[in-house]
């Protein structure tokens, strides 16, 4: 693994997500600028998808609040 200059770690799963949803942005930076617009872009994917199941976007908000905002557990004083 390449060595930076500040310790970054992060786990597998957070990496492929953030690549992920890097990649997606810049789909749809290039739909939505150059290609056919909005009706190809992931944007109005999700709204179409959220009115047809918002459960599936409360899922996806779940899954990535876990693994971008999870809390760190700290020891209370005196706990061992």
């Amino acid at each position: 693994m390449a060595k930076f200059p500040i310790n970054i770690s992060m786990n597998t799963t957070a990496l492929i997500t953030t690549i992920g949803i890097i990649t997606l942005g810049i789909y749809d930076l290039i739909v939505v600028s150059i290609g056919e617009g909005e009706s190809l872009s992931v944007s109005r994917f999700l709204i179409n998808v959220s009115w047809m199941s918002p459960t599936f976007v409360f899922a996806v908000g779940v899954v990535c609040g876990h693994i971008f905002c999870s809390v760190k557990t700290f020891k209370q004083p005196g706990e061992k």
